[in-house]
């Protein structure tokens, strides 16, 4: 999410702005608080998707931003 929004851990976005819950079948869903809303709004995004997948010993996510 930090690359979509191409500011890494700099750019004032903390940890707790950042949330990602699951829907009732399991779809992950993000949740944006504080510094992340606010850059998400800034940069004029409709929605960011994720999907994460993860084995015994690897976990893969993936997030892209639409405008």
């Amino acid at each position: 999410v930090l690359k979509c929004f191409g500011t890494g851990m700099t750019g004032g976005i903390f940890w707790k702005d950042i949330e990602v819950d699951k829907q009732e079948f399991g779809q992950p869903v993000l949740n944006l608080y504080g510094n992340g809303k606010e850059l998400f709004n800034q940069l004029k995004l409709k929605y960011i998707h994720i999907s994460i997948t993860h084995d015994k010993n690897y976990a893969v996510a993936h997030a892209i931003a639409e405008k």
